[in-house]
This record gives structure tokens, C-alpha cells and sequence, in this order.
């Protein structure tokens, strides 16, 4: 198995040689999209084309319990970093809230087909179900996704550090020093490698497909953007 984060990060300070480093200057956190599983809750609701009726009950109720679960792993997660700061004080915790990717700029939503193709015999398949009315997002979907999805997602963020009185930063990463992220959501132009970005700082479900083999990386952030956030 994968060691947890925090065990690298331990093993990585004590592994530092003859001078090894006594505190961690800045640790951030990015957390929560792929426990709720973001992407493939965001293209469910395009393949079930929902604006023709209420978001699916058991897509709200898999929200719902997903989220609870968050909340567990939060606090587990900050007993955990609590240990390691024991040994290893941290100067600043910083997290970092789920990026929006469903602007296509500043005034105007992400809308449309989702680009599907990975160069593979299922291109087909998705073809087929785009020009059925599938595979899109459109206005009404969009605003559940904000409005049921990622307002939620980000509200848990806030209210975590709230309640537990943690002295961490939330960050919100719409803007980072030079660009506004609402320019480059979903449905800009895509990558060719997991390594760019081009227009978009969000992976496609082709992106998805090709770069991981499935769709579970749909919607999430790319390398590029990662880095932008880190800087």
C-alpha cells in the first residue's frame, strides 16, 4: 500500500541528513474533491442530462453522505497533523477550497457537449450518447453543480476551520496572481499532454480518459493550475 501524505511527510524530514529540519515552514492542503468524488458526480449529471427534471435522489443522496464522510476525515486528518506537529511544529497551514471550473469567463458559464474523445473505440459509444442529448452540461445543470456540489463542498472547508478552531487559511483559488481562473474553465481548449494546460486549467472527460484511463479525473484541476496554486 501507499503511505498516507503525512507519513511521507514525515519520513521526508526525518531523512534530511546531517541537518535534518526541525518545523515545516508552510503546509498546503487541497482536500475534499475526490472524497465527494467531484468529477464523477459532475458527469453523471451530464450523461443523465438532468435539466429535464430534479437532480437524481441518488445522486443528492450520495452528496449528502459523501460529505458527512468528509467531515470524518477532516477531523481524523487534523488529530493525525497534530501528532506530526508535535514533533514537527508547522509555521502556516494553508487550505485550499475546490476551484470552480465551470466559468467560461467571468460573466458566462461553461455550457455544452463535454469533450469525450480519448482516440479509442468508446469515442463511439460517447459520440453516440452526445448526439442523443447526453454528455452536456447545460445552464440549469451548471447552477445545481455550484449551487449543490461545490457551494457545500466549500461551506464544509470554511466551517471545519470554524468549529475546530483551527489556525489555518482558507483559501479561495479563483484568482491567483496574474489570472482570474474564470477564464479558463472546462470548455476552453484542451491539452495535449496531463502536463499542459492550454485555455483550460481543468481536465475534460477525454483528458480524463487519456491521461488516467478513466473518467474519475474529470473536472479536476490540471498539473499547470496546481502549480499556479502553489506559487
Amino acid at each position: 500500500p501507499i503511505p498516507s501524505q503525512l507519513a511521507q511527510v514525515k519520513a521526508f524530514l526525518e531523512n534530511q541528513g546531517s541537518e535534518p529540519k526541525r518545523r515545516i515552514d508552510l503546509m498546503l492542503l487541497s482536500a475534499g474533491g475526490n472524497d465527494i468524488q467531484f468529477g464523477t458526480l459532475v458527469t453523471k449529471m451530464a450523461t443523465k442530462n438532468i435539466s429535464k427534471g430534479e437532480m437524481p435522489a441518488a445522486i443528492v443522496n450520495a452528496m449528502v453522505d459523501r460529505l458527512k464522510s468528509l467531515q470524518g476525515h477532516y477531523t481524523t486528518f487534523s488529530e493525525r497533523l497534530a501528532v506530526l506537529n508535535a514533533q514537527y511544529p508547522a509555521g502556516q497551514v494553508i487550505l485550499v477550497k475546490y476551484p470552480d471550473p465551470l466559468y467560461r469567463n467571468a460573466l458566462e458559464n461553461c455550457t455544452g457537449k463535454l469533450d469525450t474523445s480519448s482516440g479509442t473505440f468508446f469515442d463511439l459509444v460517447f459520440g453516440l450518447a452526445k448526439a442523443a442529448g447526453f454528455m452536456q452540461l447545460d445552464e440549469r445543470e451548471v447552477v445545481d453543480i455550484r449551487t449543490k456540489v461545490l457551494s457545500p463542498l466549500n461551506k464544509l472547508l470554511d466551517d471545519q476551520v470554524k468549529e475546530h478552531k483551527r489556525d489555518w487559511i482558507v483559501l479561495d483559488p479563483t484568482f491567483t496572481d496574474t489570472e482570474d481562473v474564470r477564464e479558463h474553465g472546462w470548455c476552453l481548449g484542451g491539452a495535449t499532454t496531463a502536463f499542459e494546460s492550454q485555455g483550460r486549467w481543468f481536465r475534460g472527460v477525454g483528458d480524463s480518459r487519456r491521461f488516467q484511463g478513466n473518467m474519475n479525473g474529470s473536472f479536476h484541476p490540471t498539473f499547470a493550475f496546481n502549480e499556479k496554486i502553489q506559487g
